[in-house]
């Protein structure tokens, strides 16, 4: 019997704005977590990646989220200003994949046809992020990055839903204690 993959909806988040600096990214930080270096603004699932709205994080804290703030849509709009990355975060589930769930009943229950994929994460349940929070021991980054750079994005994500899951697959050979990687989605909604 196959394993039936969907993509489930786990609510939304508020984030720092596309525009805003990435002053949080120093050289040393860049060579030590992202595969692909020339990427302005990293974005993530992971909040110590990619700050959320009403956080102060600052490089080198080890917060992170632990769900999307809202389960409905209509509360999200109405709660996010508009300098902020208002996005949906999903989660690809199956039998063999860990059970993650919404907080709530989420309205509406499915994706739009209008939000913009960023690309996908492959996180730690919902912390921290495999792919620009777990590093890359300094003798391995260059085979990490000789195969999976070129599969990223310009937001350091994957484009392609396969890549994602072989970087999964990869990431948990490699880093034992990631014993609960999935792959997340991040849309912008507004």
């Amino acid at each position: 019997m196959s394993d039936p993959m969907r993509e489930l909806l786990l609510g939304f988040d508020a984030r720092a704005g596309l525009d805003a600096s990435p002053s949080d990214w120093s050289p040393e930080r860049r060579e030590q977590y992202l595969l692909r270096r020339d990427v302005r603004r990293p974005l993530s699932v992971d909040e110590a990646v990619w700050t959320r709205r009403d956080s102060a994080l600052g490089e080198g804290l080890d917060v992170h989220i632990e769900t999307p703030k809202w389960t409905d849509l209509s509360t999200a709009l109405a709660a996010t200003p508009a300098d902020e990355t208002l996005v949906a975060i999903t989660v690809w589930q199956g039998l063999s994949e860990p059970a993650m769930s919404p907080r709530g009943e989420v309205r509406p229950s499915a994706l739009d046809a209008g939000w913009e994929r960023l690309g996908w994460d492959v996180v730690d349940g919902l912390f921290p992020s495999a792919l620009t929070n777990c590093g890359y021991r300094e003798d391995d980054r260059r085979a990490w990055r000789a195969e999976w750079e070129g599969l990223l994005n310009e937001h350091h994500l994957f484009r392609e839903l396969p890549a994602a899951f072989g970087f999964r697959d990869a990431r948990a050979r490699d880093v034992p204690a990631l014993a609960t990687l999935v792959v997340m989605g991040l849309y912008r909604v507004r």
